[in-house]
């Protein structure tokens, strides 16, 4: 189709609706350019959706399949990263090299830093992009939401680190401070996937974490 406008976004949003289909970020994915378009034209899906009075809270939590709504944690968290990422005047670039794409690359004329998005410490250390990836890239470092505070390397080429501390190495403490709290709710919806929260939508103001 042509470009999206916030008009053609609003419409497919209410057709979407009316049609009782789901408008997280997963669900959303296969309309070509819909949700990159909603990002660009309000900063974030979030917004888009909270522009259109939606409670992204609730669109997650109707979504009942369990694997669903981590994957659209997942996407969101990556999104965060990306941000926080570009805030710090990386050089950062996604393609696919080789058959793999990482969420992230940071590229250099000496180096190539493969740098991938997972919700949880636990995750990342068993992630199979460990094995598919570092063969075709000079660092590996895979970015966690969940978990303690920590910065480690577990082979020479594979870094273990929490997005806090690419948070702290932000200068605004404002900037700090939102993406904080956006993460914070990407963590509760995580939890309430986990925990199968019936009320999800009800506990949170997700306009007052963003």
């Amino acid at each position: 189709m042509s470009e999206w406008t916030k008009d053609s976004l609003r419409k497919q949003l209410f057709e979407l609706m009316s049609d009782g289909k789901k408008v997280n970020p997963q669900s959303v994915g296969n309309i070509e350019g819909f949700y990159s378009a909603a990002k660009k034209l309000y900063g974030t899906y979030e917004e888009f959706l909270l522009e259109h009075g939606l409670n992204p809270a609730v669109c997650f939590h109707r979504n009942r399949n369990l694997n669903s709504i981590k994957s659209a944690t997942g996407l969101l968290f990556e999104e965060v990263l990306g941000d926080i990422l570009a805030e710090l005047k990386l050089n950062v670039i996604q393609e696919t090299v080789n058959g793999c794409r990482p969420d992230f690359i940071v590229r250099t004329p000496v180096s190539e830093k493969w740098i991938d998005a997972k919700l949880t410490e636990l995750t990342a250390l068993r992630s199979k992009s460990i094995s598919k990836y570092v063969g075709h890239c000079d660092k590996l470092i895979l970015v966690y939401l969940i978990g303690d505070d920590k910065d480690y390397n577990i082979t020479d080429k594979v870094r273990v680190v929490s997005v806090n501390k690419f948070i702290d190495m932000l200068t605004s403490d404002e900037s700090k401070e939102a993406y904080r709290k956006r993460l914070k709710l990407i963590v509760k919806i995580a939890d309430a996937a986990d925990k199968e929260i019936k009320d999800f939508g009800e506990t949170v103001d997700y306009a007052e974490v963003v």
